[in-house]
């Protein structure tokens, strides 16, 4: 696996050590990178943490919000907390290896359901989604009261969550996006795209008797979408219509984001590369962009332990560099 790196003139970029690097001119320089273990294994000497799967909250209408609490040992330490957002069909499980990582390493961290999936109640609609991912923070803050930043986190379509969040809002020590995709619209046209792509390929492999023949084939039932609840397919025609509104696409709010740490897989299907890159040109910054090369939408489909926890490693790099008193303009 190989990286390549963008960044802001007035930004920063952090290292993944023993990844091959490749820069490119225009975007900046590398300049940091990402803090050294010690010989227990973490930063600062930190062994370890515990996982409290009672932590529910209330969502905006009043729905339970199924959360998951990563804290670190000993508590006592805690000054950074990080909330993520999963994505569509996905659950809290999804970036456990991020927070499994960033909880070794001192930081609290908040998962959860997205209302209509896994074991959240509710429906889903954008305006719901942004103002449970708001509360998250709140509850956050409510368990643990010495944390004195705030880090969100959030893949694909909680990447755009993510954004939303920390768009105009100070509070947010900064945004880390995975695989965001620059609107849904666009999300959808790769998706269209890459799957036809594959069924012309398939049909151009069939010999020709089976290509001809009338024989019909039975076809599998495909599966509801990760963990979504059933009764939420309804809304989807209502999900997809908001979210082709301006106001909910990344593009339109990015400039209000402050620091953002962009991660995009170039074999991302879901959310392509020029997407990801239009994002980080819009962002005001300080910003970084960096590519995981042959890494899919999800990562973890592609990439191994090792290499994920290269990819955490980055992140708290980011995180760190981030922190106050830190100087990203160079």
């Amino acid at each position: 696996m190989s990286l390549r790196y963008w960044t802001s003139p007035i930004g920063t970029v952090v290292l993944l050590l023993g990844i091959t690097l490749s820069s490119f001119t225009g975007y900046g320089e590398t300049i940091s990178a990402c803090q050294e273990t010690t010989e227990e294994g973490t930063p600062g000497g930190q062994t370890g943490y515990t996982v409290d799967e009672d932590v529910d909250f209330t969502g905006v209408d009043g729905v339970t919000i199924d959360g998951r609490l990563y804290v670190p040992d000993p508590k006592e330490s805690l000054h950074t907390g990080v909330v993520t957002y999963h994505g569509f069909g996905g659950s809290k499980d999804d970036l456990s290896w991020i927070a499994e990582s960033l909880a070794e390493k001192g930081c609290v961290v908040l998962t959860y359901d997205h209302r209509g999936h896994g074991g959240s109640g509710g429906d889903f609609d954008w305006g719901k989604l942004v103002k449970d991912a708001k509360t998250a923070i709140i509850s956050l803050l409510d368990e643990c009261p010495d944390i004195d930043r705030i880090v969100v986190i959030g893949h694909s379509v909680g990447g755009m969550i993510a954004m939303r969040v920390a768009a105009g809002d100070s509070e947010i020590s900064t945004t880390v996006s995975l695989s965001t995709p620059e609107s849904l619209t666009e999300s959808l046209n790769s998706i269209i795209s890459y799957q036809f792509k594959k069924l012309v390929d398939y049909i151009k492999d069939l010999p020709l008797t089976a290509a001809t023949s009338s024989r019909s084939y039975p076809v599998k039932e495909k599966p509801l979408a990760g963990n979504l609840h059933r009764d939420c397919y309804k809304d989807l025609s209502k999900f997809y219509l908001e979210s082709c509104s301006p106001r909910y696409r990344p593009m339109y709010y990015l400039a209000e984001v402050g620091k953002i740490l962009f991660l995009q897989g170039t074999a991302d299907h879901t959310a392509n590369p020029e997407g990801a890159l239009k994002m980080y040109e819009k962002a005001a910054g300080p910003k970084a962009l960096i590519f995981i090369e042959n890494a899919g939408h999800t990562l973890t489909e592609t990439l191994n332990e090792g290499e994920l926890e290269q990819i955490s490693e980055c992140i708290y790099g980011w995180i760190e560099d981030c922190s106050p008193g830190k100087n990203l303009n160079g």
